[in-house]
């Protein structure tokens, strides 16, 4: 009598995991937004803009800054996501047990730490009486709200790497549209900062519950997996985990470093004046961020099944995804950004022309060649991202610093562009060729591909800025957006029709030759 078949045998769509787990991802991101920039006039006229400003400048620092898994959920859920592709279920059992019990006890820690020092807060902002008491408990009501976030991180982790994501994603997504429910509701009863930090333990509580219904469905009846502890697999997630972490904080110090050092060199004005001209750039850069995310557990589930004829497809549809959306939306910036600042906050706060255009170029190059980074991330090459990271990091501070001083702010750009390439895109290009080789005409098409689309795309948007006329209001700013949009994804389609019919096929072939 044949053995019954195995649970992890079943196939699973890793195109439909990458879509759901997208669309579900800016879903989410437009309710944050709505948190974020939308209720944000509600909370300053009934709060008031002392207390909600002790709360932004104390209490959702806090949160953001503790609210984090010291790089354990990356580790985790590319060794969960690798084991799955290979079929290895004591693998999965011990990854999923071991794993979720340090993510427990990492929030709990981490809890701990954050409710133990905010009662500093109050004293911070030199806040007290019946607002400074109300400032103290908001924030350790949300600190708790930390520790179920986190556990309920750890559980989606599982579950997108485990190819299911539309069950966490939704359990985000409705998370987020209660709390902001129960907030506003709260709000209008008198709840004033309370309201907040209640509706964060909401989303968390939501979110565990949900998370944790789902993986026991998954795991214990889908699959049929048995979890269990494994000390020394426990010690090689802490292992690679701190590698992932410090990368983590590399590219935080990117990203956040250079308002600082403007702030410090040119002064507060060129400061607010240079965060405000790269908003939309960062606009475009969250935009790739998730679709790499949602891409992510599907690339380390293809590397676990070996399948490498399959994999090189798939990595060059990220790198020509990232390459279009990177060229339309930056090209975009390049040619709009003086005409939308203009509108939004007056030109007055425009840092010119040539710095948008150099920030513009060195994203869309950061954005192209951080596609590598998926490629050693699936494959476990921590330390040699971590390394690379660090370079970038570090190796671009005494050139930005020397070029901003003598040069200003176009200085900076030329610096931060020259840095990028030497310091971060070659490296980590190179690093990847070297552990997944592929056969020079290939490598030779893609860079080709490539070159052509950001090369033309990036031209086109210059002329545009140089030769069209200024937008006057927000419709001709609109239309002229749109007219851009619509002649840049033809030009696009019309220079790559390899990657055309990749796409009209949904996914299957070759992005290379269609």
């Amino acid at each position: 009598m044949s053995e019954p078949p195995d649970p992890l045998d079943r196939p699973v769509s890793r195109r439909s995991a990458v879509l759901a787990g997208t669309s579900i991802a800016y879903t989410s991101i437009a309710l944050v937004i709505v948190r974020n920039l939308g209720l944000v006039p509600l909370f300053v006229s009934v709060i008031g803009p002392l207390e909600y400003g002790a709360w932004l400048a104390t209490g959702a620092v806090l949160v953001q800054i503790t609210n984090v898994d010291f790089g354990l959920l990356g580790v985790l859920g590319q060794r969960v996501s690798r084991a799955y592709g290979a079929r290895d279920r004591a693998e999965l059992e011990s990854l999923i047990g071991s794993g979720l019990w340090v993510v427990v006890g990492i929030a709990v820690v981490v809890g701990a730490i954050a409710a133990a020092i905010s009662p500093l807060a109050a004293q911070l902002m030199d806040i007290d009486g019946e607002q400074g008491r109300r400032l103290t408990e908001c924030i350790l009501i949300a600190c708790g709200a930390n520790i179920l976030h986190l556990a309920a991180f750890g559980l989606a982790e599982v579950l997108k790497n485990l190819q299911r994501p539309v069950l966490p994603g939704m359990q985000t997504v409705m998370g987020e549209a209660l709390s902001l429910l129960l907030t506003v509701g709260l709000i209008h009863y008198g709840f004033g900062l309370y309201a907040i930090s209640l509706g964060l333990v909401l989303r968390g509580t939501w979110m565990l519950v949900g998370n944790g219904l789902s993986v026991l469905w998954v795991v214990i009846h889908q699959l049929e997996i048995r979890p269990n502890w494994n000390a020394q697999l426990v010690r090689s997630l802490f292992r690679d985990s701190t590698y992932v972490f410090a990368s983590q904080l590399a590219f935080r110090l990117r990203a956040y470093v250079d308002p600082l050092l403007v702030g410090v060199i040119l002064g507060p004005i060129p400061a607010g004046i240079f965060a405000i001209t790269l908003r939309t750039h960062e606009m475009v850069k969250l935009v790739d961020v998730q679709f790499g995310t949602a891409i992510l557990p599907g690339l380390a589930h293809l590397f676990g099944q070996r399948d490498e004829q399959r994999l090189r497809e798939i990595m060059a549809a990220r790198y020509k995804t990232t390459a279009l959306v990177g060229a339309i939306g930056l090209g975009g910036c390049i040619a709009l950004n003086e005409g939308f600042i203009r509108l939004w906050v007056g030109s007055d706060l425009y840092a010119g022309n040539t710095v948008n255009t150099l920030f513009a170029v060195s994203s869309l190059i950061f954005m192209i060649s951080g596609c590598a980074y998926d490629g050693l991330f699936i494959r476990g090459e921590f330390r040699v991202i971590t390394r690379i990271v660090w370079l970038d990091a570090l190796g671009r501070l005494p050139v930005v610093i020397f070029a901003m001083t003598v040069w200003g702010l176009p200085g900076a750009a030329a610096a931060t562009l020259l840095s990028t390439i030497v310091l971060f895109a070659i490296p980590i290009s190179v690093s990847l060729k070297r552990r997944h080789p592929v056969p020079p005409g290939v490598l030779q098409r893609l860079g080709r591909q490539l070159a052509v689309v950001s090369v033309t795309l990036t031209c086109f948007s210059l002329a545009v800025l140089t030769w069209s006329p200024a937008v006057e209001d927000w419709l001709s700013f609109v239309m002229k957006a749109a007219i851009f949009v619509v002649v840049a994804v033809l030009g696009t389609a019309a220079l790559d029709p390899p990657f055309v019919r990749f796409l009209r096929r949904r996914g299957t072939g070759s992005p290379l030759t269609g």
